[in-house]
C-alpha cells in the first residue's frame, strides 16, 4: 500500500517553528534598535565635528585642527561601520518580511527618520566647508 507522505510539519513541531521565527524575528528588531540608537549617537558626534570644522576654517583657519577633527570623524565612521556588519543579518531577516509582521517597526522608523535627517543636516555642512576650503584655495 503506497501511502503519500504529507508535507505539513505535524502540528506541534509548526507551532515551536513558528515561535522560533517570531524569538528571531523580535531579536532582529531589538538588535536593529539597539544598533541605530548606538549609530545616533555616533553621528551626532560626527554632525558635532563637522560644525566645529566649519567654526575652526571660519574663525582661525588652522588646518592641523581641522585636520585632527576629520581623523575623529574618521574614527566615528569606521565604528558606524562595525555596528552596521554586526546588524547585517537582523536587516536581512527583517527585510525580508512585511512591516505589519515586525514588532516594534514603527521604533526603527523612527530612528531611521532621526539618523537620515542627521547625515542630511552634516552632508549639508560637510559641502559648504568643502565650498570653503576650495574657494580660500582657488584664491590663495
Amino acid at each position: 500500500m503506497n501511502r503519500k507522505r504529507s508535507s505539513v510539519a505535524p502540528a506541534p513541531l509548526r507551532a515551536s517553528t513558528a515561535g522560533r521565527a517570531s524569538a528571531d524575528l523580535t531579536a532582529a528588531m531589538d538588535t536593529l534598535v539597539h544598533g541605530y540608537r548606538a549609530e545616533s549617537e555616533l553621528y551626532t558626534r560626527v554632525r558635532k565635528l563637522t560644525w566645529r570644522q566649519r567654526d575652526t576654517l571660519r574663525e582661525s583657519w588652522d588646518l592641523d585642527r581641522f585636520s585632527d577633527l576629520l581623523e575623529e570623524k574618521e574614527d566615528l565612521l569606521r565604528m558606524i561601520g562595525q555596528i552596521e556588519t554586526v546588524m547585517k543579518s537582523a536587516k536581512t531577516l527583517v527585510l525580508s518580511r512585511k512591516p505589519s509582521q515586525c514588532p516594534n517597526r514603527w521604533k526603527l522608523e523612527a530612528l531611521l527618520d532621526q539618523l537620515t535627517a542627521m547625515i542630511e543636516e552634516t552632508r549639508v555642512v560637510e559641502s559648504a566647508n568643502a565650498s570653503l576650503l576650495e574657494s580660500t584655495s582657488v584664491a590663495g
